[in-house]
């Protein structure tokens, strides 16, 4: 399948306007799915790597939830192992002992994108605006409308009608827009965006207490948003190699 046009995401992180992670809507269900049999296959019995290279396929204890996530390694210094949560684009050093070994299955869930018609400011995006977009994205359904693909997608950013870039704009004068004149940024063109298809596995009876009672309770998208499982917003910012945008 394929994103075309407009369709409802969470921003699962945020660096800059120019890099940030979205997942779609859809995806919710899946990833609820893959978190339980993460805990299933690797809470308890999980052998921890043993000679981690950059680039490998793991899963790790992200260490401010003590939850399970799909990982890869993306830097080793000093000893230390970095590592990037693939479904969600944030990044964090856990222990050793708490990255565990992991073939690589379905695509990462996590699509890495820039708000399209803006201009990096001079000096770089400062930390103000980078907060901003994260209080503008943060636990809220958003509309995407993809503009471009690639390893980095452009996509313009919606709240009900209201463009974030545009708000980012009003409020940071220094961010220039590269909208060709008298266009704009939601008449640009879009361009279909690959989307992977992620095998769901049946609910089994050793689903987390807390994942089980999420799944019963009738809740809006927003409700399950803030239920527990967008809590990967660190603020270690993975500027090294990127994750892979879904790949068919």
């Amino acid at each position: 399948s394929t994103f075309v046009g407009r369709i409802p995401v969470y921003v699962s992180h945020v660096d800059s306007p120019g890099k940030f992670y979205i997942q779609p809507v859809s995806v919710e269900d899946d990833l609820s799915t893959m978190l339980e049999r993460l805990e299933e296959q690797y809470g308890e019995g999980g052998r921890p790597v043993q000679n981690p290279s950059v680039g490998m396929a793991c899963c790790a204890k992200f260490t401010e939830d003590d939850v399970l996530y799909r990982a890869r390694i993306v830097a080793i210094e000093d000893g230390a192992v970095t590592v990037q949560f693939v479904d969600y684009g944030n990044c964090d050093t856990p222990p050793a002992e708490q990255i565990y070994e992991m073939a690589p299955d379905t695509p990462p869930m996590a699509v890495q994108c820039s708000l399209t018609a803006l201009a990096q400011p001079p000096g770089g995006w400062s930390d103000d605006i980078n907060a901003k977009l994260l209080e503008l994205t943060e636990d809220k359904v958003l509309t995407a409308e993809f503009h471009a693909t690639g390893e980095l997608c452009e996509v313009s950013l919606y709240e009900g009608e209201q463009n974030i870039g545009d708000l980012l704009r009003g409020e940071f004068p220094q961010i220039e827009s590269t909208t060709p004149a008298g266009a704009t940024a939601s008449e640009i063109e879009p361009e279909p965006v690959a989307a992977s298809s992620v095998e769901e596995e049946p609910p089994t009876d050793s689903a987390p207490a807390e994942a089980a009672a999420a799944a019963s309770a009738e809740s809006s998208p927003e409700e399950k948003h803030k239920g527990g499982r967008r809590r990967r917003l660190s603020r270690l910012p993975c500027p090294l190699e990127p994750v892979e945008a879904y790949i068919s």
